[in-house]
Protein backbone atom coordinates (compact mmCIF):
# COMPACT_ATOMS: atom_id res chain seq x y z
CA UNK A 1 0.00 0.00 0.00
CA UNK A 2 1.34 3.54 -0.93
CA UNK A 3 1.11 5.95 1.81
CA UNK A 4 -0.39 9.44 1.44
CA UNK A 5 2.69 11.23 1.36
CA UNK A 6 4.20 9.23 -1.33
CA UNK A 7 1.03 10.02 -3.41
CA UNK A 8 1.21 13.56 -2.51
CA UNK A 9 5.35 13.36 -3.66
CA UNK A 10 4.43 11.40 -6.30
CA UNK A 11 2.03 14.14 -7.74
CA UNK A 12 4.11 17.06 -6.76
CA UNK A 13 7.12 15.58 -8.70
CA UNK A 14 4.86 15.11 -12.18
CA UNK A 15 3.86 18.36 -11.62
CA UNK A 16 7.59 19.94 -11.56
CA UNK A 17 9.00 17.94 -13.65
CA UNK A 18 6.40 18.77 -16.63
CA UNK A 19 7.12 22.40 -15.64
CA UNK A 20 10.70 21.96 -15.49
CA UNK A 21 10.79 20.14 -19.12
CA UNK A 22 8.40 22.93 -20.15
CA UNK A 23 10.28 25.91 -19.30
CA UNK A 24 13.83 25.12 -18.44
CA UNK A 25 15.18 22.92 -20.56
CA UNK A 26 16.89 24.18 -23.88
CA UNK A 27 16.07 20.72 -25.92
CA UNK A 28 13.55 21.13 -28.00
CA UNK A 29 12.57 17.11 -28.35
CA UNK A 30 11.48 17.46 -24.41
CA UNK A 31 10.06 21.16 -24.33
CA UNK A 32 7.70 21.09 -27.57
CA UNK A 33 4.69 20.20 -25.37
CA UNK A 34 4.42 17.14 -26.65
CA UNK A 35 6.05 14.94 -24.13
CA UNK A 36 4.22 13.98 -21.25
CA UNK A 37 5.49 12.92 -17.81
CA UNK A 38 2.17 10.12 -17.63
CA UNK A 39 3.11 9.13 -13.89
CA UNK A 40 5.66 8.63 -10.86
CA UNK A 41 6.50 6.06 -9.15
CA UNK A 42 8.60 7.00 -6.02
CA UNK A 43 10.21 4.15 -3.65
CA UNK A 44 9.35 4.35 0.35
CA UNK A 45 12.65 5.51 0.96
CA UNK A 46 12.45 7.96 -1.70
CA UNK A 47 16.08 6.74 -3.06
CA UNK A 48 14.74 6.78 -6.34
CA UNK A 49 11.56 7.56 -8.56
CA UNK A 50 10.10 5.63 -12.03
CA UNK A 51 8.85 8.73 -14.26
CA UNK A 52 6.72 7.82 -16.67
CA UNK A 53 6.78 9.06 -20.31
CA UNK A 54 4.85 9.06 -23.42
CA UNK A 55 4.48 10.90 -26.58
CA UNK A 56 1.05 13.20 -27.07
CA UNK A 57 1.05 12.52 -30.44
CA UNK A 58 2.39 9.71 -31.13
CA UNK A 59 4.65 11.20 -33.80
CA UNK A 60 8.06 11.21 -31.47
CA UNK A 61 11.02 8.91 -31.93
CA UNK A 62 10.83 7.62 -28.79
CA UNK A 63 14.85 6.08 -28.90
CA UNK A 64 15.58 10.08 -29.27
CA UNK A 65 13.40 10.74 -26.20
CA UNK A 66 14.69 8.73 -24.25
CA UNK A 67 18.36 9.66 -24.75
CA UNK A 68 17.48 13.31 -24.11
CA UNK A 69 15.41 12.41 -20.91
CA UNK A 70 18.70 10.71 -19.47
CA UNK A 71 20.80 13.57 -21.16
CA UNK A 72 19.00 16.35 -19.02
CA UNK A 73 18.22 14.26 -16.57
CA UNK A 74 21.19 15.44 -13.82
CA UNK A 75 19.90 18.69 -14.38
CA UNK A 76 16.10 18.09 -13.99
CA UNK A 77 17.38 16.07 -10.46
CA UNK A 78 19.33 19.51 -9.48
CA UNK A 79 16.52 21.84 -10.54
CA UNK A 80 14.15 19.53 -7.91
CA UNK A 81 16.14 20.51 -4.96
CA UNK A 82 14.35 23.82 -4.10
CA UNK A 83 10.88 23.29 -6.00
CA UNK A 84 10.95 20.38 -3.40
CA UNK A 85 10.69 20.10 0.34
CA UNK A 86 12.87 17.44 1.26
CA UNK A 87 15.83 16.33 2.51
CA UNK A 88 16.79 13.97 -0.83
CA UNK A 89 15.07 14.18 -3.91
CA UNK A 90 15.27 11.09 -5.65
CA UNK A 91 17.18 9.62 -8.28
CA UNK A 92 15.69 9.76 -11.94
CA UNK A 93 14.66 6.44 -13.59
CA UNK A 94 12.50 7.48 -16.79
CA UNK A 95 10.47 4.25 -18.00
CA UNK A 96 8.44 5.01 -21.34
CA UNK A 97 5.04 4.76 -21.26
CA UNK A 98 2.95 3.25 -23.88
CA UNK A 99 -0.18 3.32 -23.13
CA UNK A 100 -1.63 6.18 -25.11
CA UNK A 101 -0.02 4.27 -28.00
CA UNK A 102 -1.69 1.42 -27.39
CA UNK A 103 -5.04 3.69 -26.96
CA UNK A 104 -4.85 5.19 -29.91
CA UNK A 105 -3.92 2.06 -31.90
CA UNK A 106 -7.12 0.68 -30.38
CA UNK A 107 -9.11 3.55 -31.37
CA UNK A 108 -7.85 2.70 -34.85
CA UNK A 109 -8.84 -0.48 -34.62
CA UNK A 110 -12.29 0.16 -33.33
CA UNK A 111 -12.71 2.53 -36.22
CA UNK A 112 -11.54 0.20 -38.94
CA UNK A 113 -14.42 -1.99 -38.12
CA UNK A 114 -17.49 0.31 -37.97
CA UNK A 115 -19.11 1.40 -41.24
CA UNK A 116 -17.63 4.70 -42.69
CA UNK A 117 -20.85 6.35 -41.90
CA UNK A 118 -21.80 6.53 -38.60
CA UNK A 119 -24.55 8.21 -38.93
CA UNK A 120 -27.58 6.98 -40.01
CA UNK A 121 -30.65 8.19 -41.54
CA UNK A 122 -34.17 6.40 -40.90
CA UNK A 123 -37.33 7.47 -41.73
CA UNK A 124 -35.57 10.96 -42.50
CA UNK A 125 -34.06 11.67 -39.33
CA UNK A 126 -30.75 10.90 -37.90
CA UNK A 127 -30.39 8.20 -35.60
Amino acid sequence: MVSRRILQINNLMRKEISDILRREVNDPRLNSGFVAITEVETAADLKNATIYVSDVTGTLDRNEIMTALQKAGGFIHSALFPRLDLRIVPFLHFKWDSSIENGVNIYSKIESVLPSENIKKENGREV
